[in-house]
C-alpha cells in the first residue's frame, strides 16, 4: 500500500493566501453601487479632470463670475426711436414802427430807437423808405452797442434795409440813424429785434 505524503506547512500557507486573494477580487467585482450614491463628499479633490468631462456639456452658470473671458463685441444694433423734443428756447421779439416822413439832417442823427428790455442775444433788422432829390444820397444805419450796419440810398425813392446781431449784457436800445447831403426824408421806419438762444458767427 502506497503512503500519501502530507503537504508541508509552507505549501498550506501559500494556498490559503492565493484563495483569499482570488475571493477578494471576485467580491469587489460583484459589488454594485446604488444609483445616486456618489456625490461631492465621495469625490477626492481634483478627481474630475478634463478627460472625464464631455465636450460642450458645461454651461456658463457652471463657472465663477469673470472666469470666462468676454467674447468680441457684436455688430451695432439699429438706432432707437427719437426722444421727446426738448423745451423751446427763448424767442422774444420786439419791434417799433415810425410812419414819418421825417427830414434827414446833414449829420448822423438818431431818427428813432427801439428799447430792448432784457439782456440776451438778438437778431436785429430795420427797413425804411428814403425820398428826395435825384442827385442826393442818404446814409442810414442801425446801431446796437458797438455793432452797426450801414446802407446807402440814392435816387428819388429807395427802400433801405439793415441787419445785425448783438448780445446785450443788460437792457439797452437799438438806434436808427441817418444823414444826407441833400434834401431827403425817411419814412415807414420799422425796427425788429428777436432774442435767440445762440448766435454763431459765420
Amino acid at each position: 500500500m502506497r503512503r500519501i505524503r502530507r503537504p508541508s506547512p509552507s505549501l498550506v500557507v501559500a494556498c490559503l493566501a492565493l484563495a483569499i486573494a482570488l475571493s477578494g477580487s471576485a467580491v469587489a467585482a460583484s459589488v454594485a453601487l446604488a444609483p445616486n450614491s456618489v456625490g461631492t463628499p465621495q469625490l477626492r479633490n481634483n478627481a474630475v479632470t478634463t478627460a472625464k468631462v464631455r465636450n460642450g456639456s458645461l454651461l456658463r452658470a457652471d463657472f465663477k463670475r469673470n472666469q470666462i473671458p468676454a467674447g468680441p463685441a457684436g455688430p451695432a444694433g439699429e438706432a432707437g426711436p427719437a426722444g421727446p423734443a426738448g423745451p423751446a428756447g427763448p424767442s422774444d421779439a420786439y419791434s417799433r414802427f415810425l410812419a414819418g416822413p421825417i427830414a434827414i439832417p446833414g449829420i448822423a442823427t438818431t431818427i428813432v430807437n427801439l428799447t430792448i428790455p432784457q439782456a440776451g442775444k438778438y437778431v436785429i433788422s430795420s427797413k425804411a423808405i428814403i425820398s428826395g432829390a435825384a442827385a442826393a444820397s442818404a446814409l442810414c444805419r442801425i446801431v446796437a452797442g458797438t455793432d452797426q450796419d450801414d446802407s446807402l440810398g440814392n435816387g428819388i425813392q429807395m427802400t433801405l434795409s439793415n441787419s445785425l446781431t448783438h448780445e446785450f449784457a443788460a437792457a439797452g436800445t437799438v438806434d436808427f440813424r441817418c444823414s444826407t447831403g441833400g434834401a431827403q426824408t425817411v419814412a415807414s421806419i420799422r425796427i425788429v429785434a428777436i432774442r435767440v438762444a445762440n448766435l454763431t458767427a459765420g
